[in-house]
């Protein structure tokens, strides 16, 4: 009995895997512009992107088989397929990550996930050393832990159920954030380097039930969602807070990799004077 529920579970999470394939690779051909690939003459054309067609003659394959692949059919693509279809479909290096996962194989340069504690030196580092907002989220976009500065510019998070301590339900549930000038950009970002993270594991019961809660409870999320967006987590920017209490303040904000645990991030908020953004910006 319970060896047949394993089946069962691991059969629709396969299934789940393959649907998230056929999805991403729908979304990737409809970005590539005919005019980018010197393979094909330009035509008149009724739908954005490549044809599957196209994309199974670049790629090597028959276009039934392709075709099979965007259906999700259970068919096993290899390594190499994978990287000439990366090529065709011009995805990024975080995109060719994700669709390696996707398709239930280890990517070229894939990285081990370490269990999601802090080491102790990142502990010190942010609540005692770093004199900036901070804090350290996990794989799964959990707050695992946060300074005092944090606290106080930004958000209290002692305040937040520890079921909700999480980087998603902050800027999708949260009115207060949700009220940023530039909510949709972060929230757009948020989702697709959440997208990026969880690739590997994205049949796992806690994606599933943090993306099933969240579409229920955001229209945002779910329509970010469907936009199969991917980007890493390890890029630099401004953003601007406001704060009752100490007004509006820019700050620049970067993530940085534990080499201890690489799995985890630590974020730091570096305030900076207005006159200094459009110069970072050029840089």
């Amino acid at each position: 009995m319970a060896d047949d529920i394993r089946k069962k579970t691991s059969q629709r999470d396969d299934r789940e895997r393959r649907e998230e394939l056929a999805d991403f690779l729908k979304t990737r051909r409809a970005r590539v512009k005919p005019a980018e690939n010197e393979f094909f003459q330009l035509s008149r054309r009724r739908t954005p992107g490549l044809r599957r067609e196209e994309v199974a003659e670049m790629t090597g394959v028959s276009a039934s088989w392709y075709t099979w692949l965007e259906q999700a059919r259970d068919i096993r693509p290899s390594p190499e397929l994978l990287s000439r279809l990366s090529k065709v479909l011009r995805l990024n290096p975080a995109e060719t990550s994700h669709l390696f996962h996707l398709a239930g194989i280890v990517p070229p340069e894939s990285f081990e996930t370490s269990h999601e504690e802090v080491p102790k030196a990142v502990s010190l580092l942010v609540t005692e050393v770093l004199q900036a907002p901070a804090f350290v989220l996990g794989e799964r976009f959990d707050f695992l832990l946060w300074n005092r500065h944090f606290s106080d510019y930004f958000i209290d998070l002692e305040k937040i159920p520890k079921e909700r301590l999480n980087w998603l339900d902050l800027v999708f549930t949260d009115e207060t954030y949700k009220k940023r000038q530039d909510w949709r950009e972060s929230a757009g970002r948020t989702v697709a380097e959440f997208r990026w993270s969880v690739g590997k594991q994205i049949g796992s019961p806690w994606v599933k039930q943090l993306v099933g809660r969240l579409r229920k409870e955001s229209p945002e999320f779910a329509e970010f969602w469907r936009l199969h967006d991917i980007q890493e987590r390890n890029s630099s920017r401004i953003i601007e807070s406001q704060n009752e209490k100490f007004g509006k303040q820019l700050y620049v904000r970067s993530f940085f990799i534990p080499a201890e645990a690489e799995n985890l991030r630590v974020v730091i908020l570096m305030p900076i004077a207005p006159e200094k953004k459009k110069k970072l910006c050029k840089d």
